[in-house]
């Protein structure tokens, strides 16, 4: 039974490992690509074009200049992946895990991304 236990719970970890090597590499690749997003899509006559926050430069496909309309509608560019990385990392954290740096640093501004 005992030899039964152990070859249990060395599979659990091994699966535990895996999970966490997964999350973690995940984390590291996609958690860049989501900061570096653009935070507003403007929509005009069903072409998008994306609005750098920072700069405020215009991204369009069809290259053709946004002017200020009435008519002019603004989509947040949000992904929801980011709140999952920012929970996912506090759990994470809390097992004793350790974390990427970028991963811990956007979980330490959640009150920013999040509001």
């Amino acid at each position: 039974v005992k030899q039964l236990y152990l070859q249990v719970t060395k599979r659990m970890k091994e699966y535990e490992d895996q999970k966490y090597d997964q999350w973690r590499h995940g984390t590291e690749q996609i958690l860049p690509l989501l900061l570096k997003k653009s935070l507003l899509t403007v929509v005009t006559g069903g072409a998008a074009t994306l609005i750098n926050p920072e700069t405020f430069e215009q991204t369009s496909v069809t290259e053709e200049p946004v002017t200020i309309e009435k008519s002019v509608q603004f989509i947040v560019n949000f992904s929801p992946r980011l709140q999952e990385i920012i929970i996912e990392t506090k759990y994470m954290e809390q097992l004793g895990f350790p974390v990427p740096e970028i991963a811990r640093n956007v979980a330490l501004q959640e009150d920013k991304y999040l509001g």
